[in-house]
């Protein structure tokens, strides 16, 4: 089990675009981000918790789908997120 938590970068700027998704803008890197729906659950639900109970609360919202699948999309999604500098883990 992953005991690191994750957490929002303080320095992005976060805006809904109604039916496409939203925008992330981190300040400190002047870089701006299109997320789709599945990326912005999941960036929402990053609030200094373990990563293992972010990604609970996202398997609980697609159930009904394979968790092996859902687990190899999350955390992929984990990674680019981190690696663009939107989430933090620590």
């Amino acid at each position: 089990m992953d005991k690191k938590k994750v957490r929002k970068n303080e320095n992005v700027v976060f805006e809904i675009i109604e039916g496409e998704g939203g925008v992330l803008y981190n300040s400190r890197t002047k870089e701006t981000h299109l997320l789709n729906k599945t990326a912005i659950i999941i960036f929402e639900l990053c609030c200094e918790t373990a990563i293992e109970d972010v990604f609970n609360k996202f398997y609980c919202l697609f159930n009904e789908e394979s968790k092996e699948r859902i687990s190899k999309d999350f955390y992929e999604a984990i990674k680019l997120l981190e690696d663009k500098k939107i989430i933090e883990l620590y």
